[in-house]
């Protein structure tokens, strides 16, 4: 059994580690490690780098917007593992990281205020994006993670905008399968839309 697992520091140094599982037969229980993990690759995204981590790649190199804390809901890998998005930065994009190749391959810039969450969807294709400009986006995700590619991995214009919150939206989710997209806004709000409706479809 082998797989992949990608960390993101609180200083943006995304790592990406190899699993592989060991077998359990003829050995200690006690002292039994299922797995092993070992480094692959090394990324620093911010802007300003030590010279400890120096020897880092530095794909991004741009700041959080203020007030924003690093957390779990600003980025968010694609389903087969090859692609990292991430948001929150002071120029209100987001950001498209080869995983493997360590680049940055896309710069978004569609919201109006700082991107503050986003969410892939399981069907390899849909991401939403979430922001201070109270509007949720639905883009199509093209596959593609060569940066040579005509198709950037992330397609513009979005899909669709959805409307609805009167605040700064602080969290999404997708489910494709029921076509829903729902989220939540800094003042309590919590918001289930259908995409071909376009709007939220009951507040709570």
């Amino acid at each position: 059994m082998s797989g992949h697992l990608i960390t993101v520091s609180t200083k943006r140094e995304v790592t990406s580690y190899k699993i592989s599982g060991r077998s359990s037969s003829n050995v200690d229980v006690a002292t039994f490690v299922p797995f092993s993990a070992e480094v692959e690759s090394v990324a620093n995204t911010t802007s300003t780098s030590s010279a400890h981590d120096s020897a880092l790649y530095n794909p991004i190199n741009i700041d959080f917007a203020r007030d924003i804390e690093p957390g779990p809901g600003l980025q968010a890998l694609t389903v087969d593992r090859k692609l990292m998005i991430s948001c929150g930065y002071w120029d209100n994009s987001f950001k498209v990281l080869s995983v493997d190749g360590k680049q940055l391959l896309q710069s978004v810039n569609q919201h109006r205020g700082t991107v503050t969450c986003l969410a892939v969807g399981l069907d390899g294709t849909t991401l939403v994006t979430g922001s201070r400009d109270t509007t949720l986006m639905v883009w199509t995700l093209s596959g593609n993670t060569d940066r040579g590619n005509k198709a950037p991995p992330v397609l513009v214009p979005p899909r669709l905008t959805l409307f609805g919150h009167d605040d700064e939206v602080s969290a999404v989710a997708v489910n494709c399968e029921l076509d829903v997209v729902v989220s939540g806004g800094n003042d309590g709000s919590v918001l289930p839309h259908v995409h071909d409706q376009r709007a939220y479809v009951h507040q709570q």
